[in-house]
This record gives C-alpha cells, structure tokens and sequence, in this order.
C-alpha cells in the first residue's frame, strides 16, 4: 500500500496506534479526509511527522495517523489484497 492509495471519504479501520493518550482501540473504524507525503508540526518543533492520514474517527476522534511512527490501519472496503499500510523504512 502506498500513502496515495488512501483518498477521501475511504473508510478504514484501526489496527494499532502508538498514540498512548487516545480512546481509539484497534477496530475502531473512520473516513479517511487526506493524506499526504509530510506533515509538520510547527506547535512544538520544526520536525516533520512524515506521511500522514487524517481521520475522521466514528467516535468523533480526528486522531491523525502517522504510518512512519508505527500508526497503522487498514482499508475498510473491499480490497483483494487485504493489505495494512506500514510505512517502508
């Protein structure tokens, strides 16, 4: 899977987070809104997060995965390969 295979309006499902402070728990399901090559956060530092979904969760968490910091996530629809999005290293 490639960060580009996630469009808008896809729904997906969680498998894990790294995110210890979330309610999410693995199964939870949400519409992806983007996603893109780099994301930034200017908050708290300069440093990049690198590829990143955005979630609309069912619960009503926006939790943002970041596949290169061990998020991951599955497509929530019909899909041959069945495949989770890990980021490649």
């Amino acid at each position: 899977m490639n960060i580009n295979d996630f469009k808008p309006g896809m729904r997906i499902r969680l498998v894990s987070t790294t995110d210890r402070f979330t309610d999410l728990v693995p199964g939870d399901r949400g519409t992806v809104l983007r996603a893109g090559d780099d994301r930034w956060d200017y908050r708290y530092t300069s440093e990049s997060w690198g590829q990143f979904i955005d979630i609309a969760w069912d619960n009503g968490s926006s939790l943002t995965m970041l596949p290169g910091r061990g998020d991951v996530i599955e497509i929530n629809e019909p899909n041959p390969a069945g495949a989770l999005f890990r980021a490649e290293r």
